[in-house]
C-alpha cells in the first residue's frame, strides 16, 4: 500500500507503507512526519496486517482524523482510493504492486491524488 501526501501545491509525497505499524504525527518519532499545527504528535497509528489489511485508528487527536470525509471514532479498515484527512492535511491511500515489474504504476499516483482533492491540474 502507497500513503501520499499533497505537502503543497508543487510537492507530492509517497509513502509506501509497510506490514506493521506505522504512526503519522507531528512528532519527529512518528514513522510519518507531517508539520502541521492541526496535527497531534502522534495523530493516528495505521496498521497492515499480514494479509494486506489497513487498519486505522485516532490515538485522541485535538483535531481528528477522517476517511472520505467521517470521523474515525474506532479502528476502521481503510481501502484502496481512501481519502484520508489528518488535522488540515489530505493522503490518498492505494494498492500499488511494487514489483519491479509493475513499478509504473506508481507514476499515476500524484493525478490520482489531486483528482481525489479536487485540484485542478494546469498545464504550462
Amino acid at each position: 500500500m502507497i500513503l501520499s501526501y499533497l505537502y503543497d501545491a508543487h510537492t507530492l509525497q509517497t509513502y509506501a507503507l509497510p506490514r506493521g505499524l506505522t504512526i503519522l504525527g507531528r512528532s519527529s518519532r512518528s514513522d510519518i512526519r507531517v508539520q502541521c499545527k492541526e496535527v497531534s504528535r502522534a495523530h493516528c497509528a495505521i496498521l497492515v496486517d499480514d494479509t494486506g489489511e489497513v487498519l486505522i485508528n485516532d490515538l485522541g487527536s485535538s483535531y481528528g482524523t477522517k476517511i472520505n470525509s467521517s470521523l474515525v471514532v474506532k479502528t476502521t479498515k481503510l481501502k484502496s482510493g481512501a481519502a484520508l484527512q489528518v488535522g488540515s492535511r489530505y493522503f490518498l491511500l492505494k494498492h500499488v504492486d511494487l514489483s519491479p515489474e509493475n513499478l509504473g504504476q506508481a507514476a499515476i499516483l500524484p493525478v490520482n491524488l489531486l483528482n481525489a482533492l479536487g485540484v485542478e491540474r494546469r498545464v504550462g
